[in-house]
């Protein structure tokens, strides 16, 4: 549903293209060879099958997770909805663990810069944005290879793109440095929003801690 309206947009685009080189091949004045006839064919059968997958022929589907879900499985079947599932535990199991693993270090750093034995609301805030960044910079170009992977095959039901093919083309496209394409926006969400994860989750815990004990 988050790809869906990037998708439509940019199946309106091909359409739109490739309309405008039907119009110019259809201008000619010069005889039409029967290669003329298939080219300008192949183009119109392209912009029918565009417009099925962009929803703009027969019923337009409305957006909600069910509909979603459903056209997903008209396309590719039951295992089509754990399309990039691989690729996004490998994601999950990197991030996660260099997530806690990095505030629980930041953490104990910064009880010991305080010589306190416990940490506050600031140590944890720290420590809780510090993790974030630092897990989304490693695991930043494994997201963008699912996103783009489960991209194209809502875009080409017909799609058959492996995570390599994938890698290959984002390198290709925009080189080493196309792995980080708006990752500054994902870092400035990052910092406030886990800063403020953490300090709820530690508040919460000590609360929850002090009630039992009392």
């Amino acid at each position: 549903m988050q790809l869906s309206s990037l998708i439509q947009k940019e199946q309106l685009s091909k359409l739109s293209k490739l309309k405008i080189e039907i119009a110019k091949k259809s201008a000619y004045d010069i005889p039409k060879t029967k290669i003329d006839a298939s080219s300008i064919s192949n183009l119109k059968n392209q912009i029918s099958k565009s417009e099925i997958d962009c929803g703009l022929k027969g019923n337009v589907r409305k957006s909600s997770n069910i509909n979603s879900a459903i056209h997903i499985f008209e396309c590719r079947g039951a295992s089509g909805l754990f399309s990039g599932l691989r690729i996004h535990l490998v994601r999950d199991f990197l991030g996660t663990g260099i997530y806690f693993s990095t505030y629980e270090a930041s953490k104990e750093l910064f009880r010991k810069l305080s010589n306190s034995s416990n940490t506050g609301p600031v140590a944890h805030s720290l420590a809780g944005g510090f993790c974030g960044i630092l897990s989304w910079l490693i695991i930043f170009p494994i997201d963008l290879v699912k996103s783009v992977y489960q991209k194209d095959l809502l875009t080409d039901s017909s799609s058959k793109k492996t995570y390599r093919q994938v890698f290959l083309q984002i390198k290709k496209e925009y080189g080493f440095k196309g792995f980080y394409r708006g990752i500054s926006v994902t870092l400035f969400r990052a910092f406030p929003l886990h800063a403020l994860n953490f300090t709820v989750y530690e508040y919460m815990k000590e609360r929850i801690s002090n009630y039992y004990k009392s």
